[in-house]
């Protein structure tokens, strides 16, 4: 698909429904908790009545689960209000990315169909994370090199609740509100799994034991005391054979003219550590068998300098939620399919959505040149992503598979698993999925007690055994 029709795209969106720049910022942050969510989406039910009002989440876990066991499956049983296919897709097109559109055009007569469930608007955070984000309101400012290097001043909760009237600095803080999107304090998996799925062949990149804090989001942390990480994790490679015994240390920073993103790794058979040349912008990952880059984990992910950005609305998106049933299926070939993962595993709802364009900037260089954001007001999670080559060609459709697990604090957005599709190659990628680690281990937790910040450190990697 060229490029000259997806601008036809953005051009509906610019026409659609939104709150977009002016009228958001026009509030103070006395709206958060009342005229908006206390994470700064509209609290009111949507005119299609396919986004309900929001009433605070859910805050706690199913009276029959116990805590440091799988995620609870919230919404086990419930069945889809309509489902989209090749067949009736121009019904719903406006809901649909260009990525899901082809996606329907090109497997839809293989089964590839949209199951849409009720949206629940689940998301809930802990006191102190709503009260951070008021107070940020007031206390976030651009780094000294502008948005597109980081922030100061805001900690602890969601830096730009309240977006700017001006559309370019309005995406930039959406995209650091996505940045710093609230993951508990702490979380740590027993096994997080890579499968590169090609014609029918899955085949296992990697598993790994993943250890991650979040300082930026440490109960207590002031501006003041805060050290400029949003996040530091800590991974050991567990499977295949070949990579067993790797380590990876890598940090991500909120105000780069302060803290560098870094990465250290240790590699099986060089028996060294090492800080890795390039973790980030369009770097292959090595983790995912070099089928991705590195700024498409997590949807995006790193720096915002290579490209312009522009916010174009807000609008209704049928984008990937609450999705249980894949995390307790085995990844074989009746989960990761030939071209697709099987669709009656993976539940779809229709959320609120801002549309942010990444065009390259001048001078800079990328080899996705085009792509295009949405990013859930709920969470401010970017939940999906469109993507196109330097010749106006659709490349890939990028979407995360987002679920919510509850820890001591509260409720903890949980957004490991992740989804990639290359049109070019016919291939796609299925990232950070525990559904193959053994009970109880299985599944994400945010630890009861903190992780020694001594784990973090890159020297630690030659200290942790296997080496």
């Amino acid at each position: 698909m060229k490029r000259r029709n997806v601008l036809l795209g953005a051009s509906a969106v610019l026409a659609a429904p939104a709150i977009i720049g002016g009228r958001a910022n026009a509030q103070s942050a006395s709206a958060l908790g009342s005229t908006l969510t206390p994470f700064g989406a509209d609290p009111k039910a949507s005119a299609s009545g396919l986004v309900p009002a929001y009433t605070g989440g859910i805050t706690t876990p199913p009276s029959d689960w116990t805590m440091g066991t799988p995620p609870p499956h919230l919404f086990k049983g419930e069945a889809p209000i309509f489902t989209v296919t090749v067949e009736n897709m121009s019904q719903y097109s406006d809901m649909l990315c260009d990525g899901q559109k082809l996606m329907l055009t090109r497997y839809g007569s293989d089964g590839f169909k949209l199951n849409v469930y009720p949206n629940k608007r689940n998301f809930a955070a802990p006191q102190y994370v709503y009260d951070n984000t008021v107070k940020n309101v007031t206390r976030a400012q651009p780094s000294s090199a502008g948005l597109l290097y980081g922030f100061t001043g805001a900690v602890g909760g969601v830096p730009f609740p309240i977006p700017s009237a001006d559309p370019v600095q309005a995406a930039m803080q959406i995209m650091w509100n996505h940045g710093t999107r609230y993951q508990g304090q702490y979380q740590a998996f027993a096994a997080a799994s890579q499968w590169v799925c090609s014609h029918g062949a899955n085949v296992l990149a990697l598993t790994e034991q993943l250890n991650i804090c979040y300082p930026y989001y440490f109960e207590g942390v002031t501006p003041e005391t805060y050290n400029n990480l949003y996040y530091h994790s800590y991974l050991t490679y567990v499977a295949p054979a070949n990579q067993v015994g790797g380590k990876f240390n890598t940090q991500s920073s909120t105000d780069r003219t302060k803290v560098q993103n870094t990465a250290f790794e240790y590699l099986v058979g060089e028996g060294r550590i090492r800080e890795a040349p390039s973790a980030e912008y369009d770097v292959p990952a090595t983790q995912a068998n070099d089928a991705c880059n590195y700024d498409e984990i997590y949807v995006f992910s790193g720096s915002l300098d290579r490209y312009n950005w522009k916010l174009v609305g807000k609008k209704e998106m049928i984008v990937n939620y609450n999705t249980y049933d894949r995390y307790h299926a085995q990844p074989d070939s009746t989960t990761l399919m030939t071209n697709f993962v099987n669709p009656d595993l993976v539940r779809w709802e229709v959320h609120r959505c801002y549309v942010i364009e990444a065009t390259l900037a001048p001078g800079k260089r990328h080899s996705m040149p085009h792509r295009r954001f949405y990013v859930d007001e709920d969470t401010w999670l970017a939940v999906m992503a469109d993507g196109w080559d330097a010749q106006g060609n659709y490349w890939r459709l990028n979407f995360e598979v987002p679920q919510f697990n509850f820890a001591p604090e509260g409720p903890v957005p949980c957004y490991v698993g992740q989804e990639i599709y290359n049109f070019q190659t016919n291939q796609y990628i299925v990232l950070g999925n525990w559904y193959d680690a053994p009970p109880p281990e299985g599944g994400p937790g945010t630890l009861l007690t903190p992780l020694p910040a001594s784990m973090f450190n890159p020297d630690s990697m030659a200290d942790s055994g296997g080496l």
